[in-house]
């Protein structure tokens, strides 16, 4: 029987002589567990007598509910574990939560426990936030300004300065009116004193890349690098990659660059530069 006295199965009957040995193995009930015995025995004691098994429902694996920030997903709580017998019905509601609203709610809500682990995600919005928008958008700062960790909320230690330009994720717009911009992560600032641009390089005065003008220099050489390894190759001076070259590999030098860190670079292609430290000139008759 179960711990209320209903009885799980039909009652089994024993026979053997007075004093004898009573043979008996405990039934196994699925989904249930043995927790108690009254009146058994190990011999027959006398012509009739009664044994009480007593069973409980096992647990069942539990409904954990999540609470989230819908906006950050950022979780607002310990997650919340609702546990019950096998078989027993729950019936969940959203917890209530200061200063924020029940805005979505994901994973079922009514059921019974099962030897399945169940999952509800509880997601809010705080009641502050009027509208919240997912932008792929820029902003440009016109002046410098300070940086939150929420709106309204906590300033940090530094700014960031006017005109720079940053990458926005969410704006949001108070119930006050207020509009504050998402800059990635916990890093938020007023949209007073900016500019919002759909592309980083609109209406941007960009300095112009620079132009370098190599001096003649026909040399021949070779590099001058580590044996084994290959030293890497320029476009142009600090530019891209135009690829590498083994050490000891032949050079034919056609320019020199002699930057502002009076670094000197050889031109030893149209659109390949080597930095001169790694370089082996070739002596000659008037040199």
């Amino acid at each position: 029987m179960d711990e209320r006295d209903r009885p799980l199965q039909p009652a089994l009957v024993l026979t053997g002589p007075l004093h004898g040995p009573v043979h008996l193995r405990f039934p196994e009930i699925p989904g249930y567990a043995l927790q108690d015995i009254h009146g058994f025995t190990q011999e027959y004691l006398s012509r009739y007598s009664l044994t009480s098994l007593v069973y409980v429902r096992q647990w069942g694996q539990p409904i954990i509910a999540y609470l989230v920030d819908y906006d950050t997903n950022r979780l607002l709580t310990l997650p919340q574990i609702h546990r019950g017998r096998l078989g027993q019905a729950f019936n969940l509601t959203p917890p209530a939560m200061a200063n924020y609203h029940i805005f979505q709610a994901q994973g079922s809500q009514r059921g019974a426990f099962s030897d399945q682990t169940g999952q509800i995600v509880y997601y809010y919005r705080r009641n502050s936030w009027q509208t919240v928008q997912r932008v792929n958008q820029y902003v440009l700062l016109d002046t410098d300004h300070a940086v939150f960790d929420e709106p309204n909320g906590r300033k940090y230690g530094y700014q960031f300065p006017a005109h720079s330009l940053w990458r926005l994720f969410i704006v949001i717009t108070l119930t006050n009116g207020d509009v504050w911009y998402n800059l990635g992560g916990e890093q938020w600032l007023i949209a007073q004193e900016t500019t919002r641009r759909e592309h980083p390089l609109a209406n941007l005065a960009l300095p112009q890349p620079l132009t370098w003008h190599p001096q003649s220099f026909d040399r021949l050489g070779s590099v001058d690098y580590v044996p084994g390894k290959a030293v890497t190759c320029y476009q142009a001076p600090y530019g891209e990659v135009a690829g590498t070259l083994e050490h000891g590999a032949p050079l034919d030098i056609r320019g020199r660059i002699v930057d502002d860190q009076h670094l000197v670079w050889y031109q030893i292609g149209p659109k390949m530069y080597i930095n001169a430290r790694y370089v082996r000139l070739v002596k000659t008759d008037t040199l």
